[in-house]
């Protein structure tokens, strides 16, 4: 019978395959891919199926997956990200960090403000990942990064992978046993046992199957769950590595969305692939050489129906998923509209308009409404035209096998085990075809996953030996002196916002930071005085503006973010006599506390929050910087004292508290060098009295300050104040000197004295 010589050709190329991968040495490359009949990927999944020990686990798996290799990679052709960002909205272009030029930063901003902004041009503003002047990754590295990464689960993944197989075959062999029913219920000389038996061993099939898939899925979540928490800590490593530029070109909601939406995506796609992808590959190849041993004739007119009607569906579906698209798209421009309306209820209450909110959420969700009747519709007529394929191959199957079974070339058996077998192919190509979009959505997702976790910092260490230069944030290389003095200068120092590079900040600025003093910086609003402690903190290095570089002649650089196009000229930031990219960027950062305007506080304990200065301190060094800050009475008064969690951005406390919070964890740090960038400003009279006189108990002698302030009675007691005025200190000495010349600063004493603002 053709069943017995099915079963037997199965039997065949799996005694000939295991004998071939048993003849594999160890180390050898993987057979090509396209060379895996289906006998042989069957003994490749059951030698995975022998004890997963490591060994075992480390020599099988790259074979079984290079074996996924071009489902993975067929499934995401290269021009698919252009096809999907092509013509979207701009809250669907933001899920592709795209590889963009330097200049179109500047050009997103222009826009942005020239547009207004809003809420999708702020998810839009995703950080320009390929600056460097590379291309994009591509999707063929993409997916063997994630087969690197699967590596440390190998063993759990070819276990996974080959009872998905397995369990695939057991679909193919399930139909030959339906037709051996038939035939027993057609042929009455059978013994009377022989219909249960057969009965009994479909049920086996049938629950071999089960078990196989259950036993798959369980070990395919481990592994990909295992896979994904891996990824994401990666990914959030790598993230809090980059530069600060980075992070200004950056939409925080499209960073979140890379470490936990796009993880999620394109591992969820890596399970449907290895599960789904290979259970279906092996029963469309399997059913189709089942349907071939069963019948040439019906197979032939089977495997020539079978892929014109999927193209048909294939197109269809198409259709359907850029309108589901574009759906999804008017979704989220309704619900950005309710987030920016309740984010910002203040300002929507204060200008009465709530009703104006309510009327755009409407109209998007209007526009929303006209094309889910239109999706409700295509998917019905979609569904409907399937039911109608299904049946009509069916029939086909029942009008050709009639007259094959007439004729007496098949029997009533042969064509249900045919039937039951064309319904699983059919099945399983649509299948395939379906996930080969899923693949290609998880392919993006991916990509744009790979691209942050390979992005390398711009930010330098020059290094002592051999001259060369690493990244500043994964390299210790640097200089790590036992002592600073803390004298601190600014040579010459030229700079422009990467986001801004047409706008010069600071033109030439000169100044110096004596070791153990206080130096107040003060000008107008816009004039560099944050953008010096910036410096001094190492978030960028110096660099021209691109219209200087123009008229300097110099060369323009191709990458667009911080330090990356800080040429020759662009003058030194150093310390005690030595540039800053020559000392270790992390023992650098150790040296200097920053309190700034708005105290950044977390979301946990006060005692947390002061910790994060140095997290090895004590307990008693807590209260110790604590009293020092001013700080103690008010937080041993709280109801669990230092064990009080704050909401977050320090919620729960006023504007005084949580800046004498953020100068304790500041002096627990124990810097060298303290930056109060307007650490007061924000202040009510009495609340900066409090800070000002934790500040002078004794906390600012030995120390290297830099005081910024827009205030001036909080300069006075420094003992030099450097007047900034665009971008160059144009005076500098004591207060009482400066106000002797009646230059810039005596100005900006008397504008404020009479009630103006001083910039």
């Amino acid at each position: 019978m053709l069943r017995g010589r099915l079963l037997g050709a199965w039997r065949t190329a799996g005694g000939r395959a295991l004998s071939a991968c048993a003849a594999t040495p160890r180390g050898a490359a993987a057979p090509p891919p396209a060379a895996l009949a289906p006998g042989r990927a069957t003994a490749a999944w059951a030698a995975a199926l022998a004890p997963p020990s490591r060994a075992v686990g480390a020599r099988v798996a790259p074979a079984l997956l290079a074996s996924a290799a071009p489902l993975l990679l067929g499934g995401a052709p290269a021009h698919a990200e252009a096809r999907a960002s092509k013509g979207a909205p701009a809250f669907e272009r933001a899920r592709d960090i795209a590889v963009r030029q330097p200049d179109d930063d500047a050009d997103d901003d222009a826009d942005a403000r020239a547009g207004g902004g809003g809420a999708d041009d702020e998810r839009a503003r995703v950080p320009s990942v390929g600056a460097d002047g590379v291309d994009a990754v591509p999707l063929g590295r993409v997916w063997w990064r994630v087969l690197a990464a699967m590596a440390e689960d190998g063993w759990l993944f070819a276990l996974a992978m080959g009872t998905s197989v397995v369990a695939a075959i057991a679909g193919v062999l399930s139909s030959q046993h339906i037709g051996a029913i038939f035939d027993i219920m057609a042929d009455g000389g059978h013994p009377s046992h022989s219909l249960p038996r057969a009965v009994a061993q479909l049920v086996g099939v049938y629950a071999a199957r089960a078990l196989l898939t259950f036993v798959s899925a369980t070990l395919l979540s481990m592994a990909v769950n295992r896979l994904s928490t891996r990824l994401q800590a990666e990914l959030v490593s790598s993230l809090l590595q980059q530069d600060i530029a980075f992070f200004d070109g950056a939409a925080q909601g499209a960073l979140a969305q890379s470490v936990a939406a796009d993880v999620k995506e394109a591992t969820a796609a890596v399970k449907h692939v290895l599960q789904n992808g290979l259970q279906m590959l092996t029963a469309v190849l399997g059913g189709a050489c089942s349907l071939y041993l069963l019948s040439r004739r019906l197979s032939l007119l089977m495997l020539t129906a079978i892929p014109l009607t999927a193209i048909v569906f294939q197109r269809f579906g198409t259709y359907v998923r850029a309108l589901s698209r574009r759906e999804r798209a008017a979704t989220a421009a309704a619900a950005s509209i309710v987030s920016e309306s309740v984010g910002n209820i203040r300002t929507v209450q204060s200008f009465v308009a709530e009703r104006l909110e309510a009327a755009r959420f409407e109209e998007e969700l209007r526009s929303a409404l006209a094309l889910r009747h239109t999706l409700g519709m295509l998917r019905g007529a979609f569904f409907g035209l399937l039911a109608f394929a299904l049946h009509g191959v069916t029939a086909l199957v029942v009008a050709v096998g009639g007259s094959l079974v007439a004729s007496g070339q098949m029997t009533h058996g042969d064509v249900s085990a045919f039937l039951a077998q064309t319904r699983e192919v059919i099945s399983a190509y649509g299948g395939l075809t379906r996930l080969a979009d899923e693949a290609r959505d998880g392919a993006l997702a991916m990509r744009r996953v790979v691209e942050l976790l390979e992005r390398q910092p711009t930010l330098l260490v020059r290094q002592l030996e051999g001259g060369d230069e690493r990244p500043a944030a994964a390299t210790t290389a640097g200089l790590r002196p036992a002592h600073v003095d803390g004298r601190v200068e600014f040579r010459g120092v030229h700079f422009a916002y990467p986001q801004r590079p047409d706008v010069p900040v600071l033109r030439g600025l000169d100044l110096t930071l004596e070791a153990g003093k206080v130096t107040a910086l003060v000008g107008d609003s816009g004039s560099g005085k944050s953008t010096v402690a910036w410096l001094l903190e190492r978030f960028y290095d110096p660099a021209h503006a691109s219209a200087d570089r123009a008229r300097d002649g110099a060369r323009a650089d191709a990458r667009a973010d911080a330090g990356a196009d800080a040429g020759a000229g662009a003058g030194d930031v150093l310390l005690d006599g030595v540039p800053l990219p020559e000392y270790d960027l992390r023992w650098l950062r150790r040296q200097i506390g920053l309190v700034s305007q708005e105290p950044v506080l977390f979301a946990t304990t006060i005692e947390r929050n002061i910790l994060y200065g140095r997290p090895d301190a004590s307990a008693q060094e807590v209260r110790d910087a604590a009293h020092k800050a001013n700080a103690h009475r008010f937080i041993d008064a709280l109801p669990d004292g230092y064990g009080k969690v704050l909401g977050a951005g320090g919620a729960g406390l006023s504007g005084g508290q949580k800046q004498r919070v953020a100068i304790a964890r500041a002096l627990l740090k124990q810097p060298a060098i303290l930056i109060l960038d307007e650490a007061t400003s924000a202040l009510d009279a009495r609340s900066e009295r409090v800070v000002l006189d934790a500040l002078d108990a004794g906390l600012l002698e030995g120390r290297t300050t830099l005081v910024i302030a827009h205030r001036l009675s909080t300069v006075q007691r420094a003992d030099k104040i450097a007047v900034l005025k665009d971008g160059r200190v144009v005076e500098q000495g004591t207060h009482a000197e400066l106000i002797a010349r009646g230059g810039v600063y005596a100005s900006l004493v008397r504008l404020q004295l009479s009630g103006g603002s001083g910039g």
